[in-house]
C-alpha cells in the first residue's frame, strides 16, 4: 500500500492510495494516513488506484471520517475502482462518507 498527499490549491488536502487495502496495506499506510487526517478538516481520499477493499480498510476509512466530521470537517472519497465502489454500497459505507468520481466535484464539495 502506498500513500501520498499534497495540499490542493483549494486549501484541500488530497491523499492518494494505491494498493490493497487489506489487512496488511492497512498496517503499512494507516499510521501516516491518521497523521494526515488529524491534521486537516478538508480532505480527499482518491482510491483510484485502490485494488480491494476489505473490513480493516473500511474501518480505517470510516474512523478517519467521524475523526474529521468531530471537527466540522469533510472527508470525501474519489473515483473507487467498480470493485471497491460495490463494497462501499453494500457495506452502507457510502452513505457516511460522500463519494464521488470527479476531482473537481470533490474538491467543491469538500470545501462547502
Amino acid at each position: 500500500m502506498k500513500i501520498s498527499s499534497n495540499k490542493l490549491q483549494s486549501g484541500a488536502v488530497l491523499i492518494g492510495l494505491s494498493g490493497r487495502l487489506d489487512m496488511q496495506g492497512v498496517m503499512e499506510f494507516d499510521q501516516e494516513f491518521q497523521d494526515i487526517v488529524q491534521k486537516n478538516n478538508a480532505i480527499i481520499v482518491d482510491l483510484t488506484h485502490v485494488e480491494f477493499l476489505a473490513s480493516m480498510g473500511l474501518r480505517s476509512l470510516i474512523l478517519a471520517a467521524k475523526s474529521v466530521h468531530a471537527r466540522s470537517g469533510q472527508i470525501i472519497l474519489l473515483n473507487p475502482t467498480p470493485m471497491v465502489a460495490q463494497v462501499l454500497q453494500a457495506s452502507g459505507t457510502d452513505t457516511l462518507i460522500m463519494v464521488v468520481q470527479d476531482k473537481a466535484d470533490a474538491e467543491r464539495l469538500v470545501m462547502a
